[in-house]
């Protein structure tokens, strides 16, 4: 009955859902806070390490995404679902208020 229904809280089940990259960034965060003195030669080198390395891992996942993308099975998903009809009539009456207002102001 009602007692199987509801369950307590979980930390192992929150350590499941929780986006890892959030962790990530606020150790990262933590340690270039505790580490980068300004005016030194290495505290000012961090901060262009960082930024260069954050570019060639976003480049890496972004790849890595893309790799594992099934376009044809996406395809079906969208037009099966009626998205594909959503944005259509959505980018129209975007389309149609932004002549519409450009009218008026013109």
């Amino acid at each position: 009955g009602r007692a199987h229904d509801k369950q307590g809280f979980s930390w192992i089940f929150l350590y499941d859902k929780f986006p890892k990259f959030v962790l990530g960034y606020l150790i990262s965060s933590a340690v270039l806070t505790l580490l980068v003195v300004e005016g030194t030669a290495n505290g000012d080198a961090l901060p262009l390490a960082v930024k260069s390395m954050s570019k060639w891992w976003f480049s890496i996942a972004f790849c890595g995404i893309g790799i594992s993308t099934n376009l044809a099975n996406l395809y079906e998903t969208a037009r099966s679902t009626g998205v594909i009809k959503l944005y259509i009539v959505a980018n129209t009456i975007d389309i149609l208020l932004s002549f519409f207002f450009a009218w008026l102001m013109f």
